[in-house]
């Protein structure tokens, strides 16, 4: 027997659950949630006709909005976080390498964040917005070994800024990746490499970051500290939806 995923929405108890399932989307309609902010959740659904296409709602299923971009070269979709008016996620052909993108509530406004224009890179997610400002990792999808670099845009592809060159030059660094961004523009994630003589994954906050047009100065925030957190396989990259408070 075959069963189908809802997306659900509670606030603080199982008898306020509200289910944001997307039916009018479809037949065999199925969803989940990733992620809200603002009196807004996001994430994606799946039907017979749209495989995995992203979705914004407003608290009830019938206020779900498709927004899946109009390239039709792009089959899948997710958004992952909404700060704002802004919802951030990711979008790939079937089978191709993923790209960031960017919307303002409609499938229209979508914004293709893909940095092409750094070397090394021609795939991405955006994976948190403070309504500002989007953060995620790039990397090259051919590639066999991790080689993520913690990014921050601003609202542009051509806006990107590669955080991973203000990581403390006396470490050895192989990649990064940006999770979270807070109101005041501090960027969280973690980075795989060699510092302090210690190997492994390091959290990471990263100083606001001044927009490519200024000049760039980037600063490391406080203290690295060694990340602990396992999975499968030994030590990983954090979820999305993890944050690290600042150190001091």
């Amino acid at each position: 027997m075959s069963s189908i995923a809802h997306a659900v929405l509670w606030t603080g108890t199982a008898a306020s659950a509200v289910d944001l399932n997307p039916s009018q989307f479809g037949s065999n309609v199925g969803s989940v949630a990733l992620g809200l902010n603002d009196g807004q959740e996001v994430g994606d659904y799946s039907s017979q006709t749209n495989p995995f296409h992203a979705v914004l709602w407003t608290g009830t299923a019938s206020s779900a909005i498709d927004l899946h971009p109009s390239d039709p070269a792009l089959e899948f979709s997710e958004a992952t976080a909404t700060s704002g008016n802004e919802q951030v996620g990711e979008a790939s052909a079937n089978g191709g390498s993923s790209q960031a993108f960017l919307w303002f509530g409609t499938a229209a406004s979508a914004v293709n964040l893909n940095p092409t224009m750094l070397a090394g890179i021609d795939s991405s997610i955006a994976v948190a917005t403070n309504g500002l400002q989007q953060v995620g990792s790039g990397f090259d999808g051919s590639a066999t070994v991790d080689d993520d670099q913690a990014l921050i845009w601003f609202g542009t592809a051509d806006s990107v800024v590669d955080l991973q060159p203000a990581l403390p030059s006396s470490g050895a660094w192989n990649f990064s990746d940006a999770y979270s961004i807070d109101a005041a523009g501090n960027v969280f994630g973690n980075a795989n490499g060699t510092f302090g003589g210690i190997t492994g994954y390091f959290a990471v906050e990263w100083s606001p970051v001044p927009e490519p047009s200024s000049p760039l100065v980037l600063a490391l925030a406080g203290a690295i500290t060694l990340s602990l957190r396992r999975s499968r396989g030994g030590m990983s990259k954090l979820h999305a939806a993890d944050t690290f408070p600042e150190t001091t």
